[in-house]
């Protein structure tokens, strides 16, 4: 259950750095 919660978290914590990096380049973009 352990192993599963720290994957969670770590997908999670990606997706979020994957969310803002995109808004970053729709920013620099226009």
């Amino acid at each position: 259950m352990f192993v599963l919660y720290v994957l969670n978290l770590l997908f999670f914590h990606f997706s979020m750095k994957w969310v803002v990096y995109e808004d970053f380049l729709f920013e620099f973009q226009f």
